[in-house]
C-alpha cells in the first residue's frame, strides 16, 4: 500500500523533528563533492545543471548521521528521449559519479527504476 501524506501529518508519520518545509542550514549543492566536470551551479548553488551528456552527481553540502529526512527537488527541464534525471542518497565519500554508484542509493524520475 502506498499513502501519500503532507504538511503535518507527513512530519507526524515519519518522526520529523522540524516543521515540512523549513530550510536546513547548508542545504545547497555542494560544487567540492560533486562530479569535478559536466555541472554548472548558479543561484547561490540552490541550482545545478548537467553540461554533458554523461553521468554526473550533484551533491548537497548537507549530512545526517541518523535520524528521518526528507528533501524535495524540483526537475525544471528534461529532455524528452532522455530523461535520465535521478534522485537519492549518498555516503560520502563518493567515488563513482554515476547513477549507480556504490555509494548512492537512486530513483529515476521518468520510470521510478531504483538504482543502488
Amino acid at each position: 500500500m502506498l499513502r501519500v501524506v503532507t504538511g503535518d501529518e507527513a512530519g507526524e508519520a515519519f518522526g520529523l523533528d522540524r516543521p515540512v518545509g523549513e530550510e536546513v542550514a547548508g542545504g545547497v549543492f555542494d560544487a567540492s563533492s560533486s562530479s569535478p566536470s559536466g555541472l554548472a551551479f548558479s543561484n547561490g548553488n540552490k541550482t545545478v545543471t548537467s553540461t554533458s551528456g554523461s553521468n554526473t552527481l550533484a551533491l548537497l553540502g548537507v549530512g545526517f548521521t541518523s535520524g528521518v529526512h526528507s528533501f524535495a527537488f524540483r526537475i525544471d527541464d528534461d529532455k524528452e528521449g532522455d530523461e535520465c534525471s535521478c534522485v537519492g542518497v549518498a555516503i560520502k565519500p563518493v567515488t563513482s559519479f554515476s547513477y549507480d554508484s556504490p555509494s548512492c542509493r537512486m530513483i529515476r524520475g521518468s520510470n521510478g527504476q531504483l538504482y543502488g
